[in-house]
């Protein structure tokens, strides 16, 4: 007879020990970081100075209004570690600089626009630190005619045909009451990144790889071509807070 595992939750925690991961995202990508860090991955949440806009909405912990105490905070960020860098100053780059020489995956979340404005876009990104595995979550990915569009999980599920699928047949489309576009772009975030951390061997470079936060398409019955009340996935293409000041040797070392 097997010996039932003492504490299975502990061990699968250990699945992804030794990643080191960035997270320089919003509430697009919160999960995927989550997801990471639950698996066992150091995950480094980069925040401004001020903190997260997310931090600032509640329900609150305890009832008191705080920015440790956000419930929404909480349930996506808690087993990160926060480091509140002002990226604007030259300082707060080097300091993430110096961290990302270090760091297995860097997760964006921010937009194209953002990314390319920051000098964090790929070929940048794969210039300088080789075996990063960069992934990005957008609401249209990283190619096509909307590629760049940023967008809402309103706009997501109501272009993707989730909202579209969500009610009563008769009635009009609904959104969930929860942002489902980004918690389907997140788990497939994941799959991605890890996907591209397999194929990069010790000697290889890493990839690019892309989360579009857009999962669903319509299907048509197949005798009519009407359009069914039902949708698939869609594959696309690939508490410890500090702050930082920007001598890049107080970085916090890797142990």
């Amino acid at each position: 007879m097997t010996r039932p595992r003492e504490n299975p939750a502990a061990e699968e925690a250990q699945l992804l020990a030794g990643l080191r991961v960035t997270e320089l995202t919003d509430e697009r990508g919160f999960l995927a970081g989550k997801i990471m860090a639950d698996l066992g991955a150091e995950v480094t949440k980069i925040e401004p100075p001020a903190g997260d806009p997310e931090r600032a909405y509640g329900p609150w912990l305890g009832g008191v209004e705080k920015p440790e105490a956000s419930l929404p905070w909480l349930a996506m960020n808690t087993g990160k570690r926060s480091l509140a860098l002002d990226l604007r100053h030259p300082a707060g780059m080097q300091v993430l600089n110096a961290l990302l020489e270090k760091t297995d995956v860097l997760l964006l979340s921010l937009g194209v626009a953002w990314a390319e404005g920051m000098g964090l876009d790929w070929p940048r990104l794969h210039a300088d630190f080789p075996r990063l595995v960069c992934c990005s979550i957008t609401p249209f990915g990283l190619e096509g005619p909307r590629a760049g569009d940023d967008g809402h999980d309103l706009v997501v599920v109501a272009s993707g045909g989730n909202a579209w699928m969500t009610g009563d047949a008769e009635g009009p489309p609904l959104r969930c009451s929860m942002p489902s576009s980004y918690y389907h772009a997140a788990p497939e975030a994941v799959v991605g990144t890890l996907q591209a951390l397999h194929a990069r061997d010790p000697t290889s470079c890493a990839t690019l790889t892309a989360a579009a936060s857009k999962p669903w398409t319509t299907r048509r019955c197949s005798c009519c071509s009407t359009p069914t009340r039902r949708a698939s996935p869609s594959t696309w293409p690939s508490r410890q807070v500090a702050s930082w000041p920007g001598d890049s040797s107080s970085v916090p070392t890797w142990s």
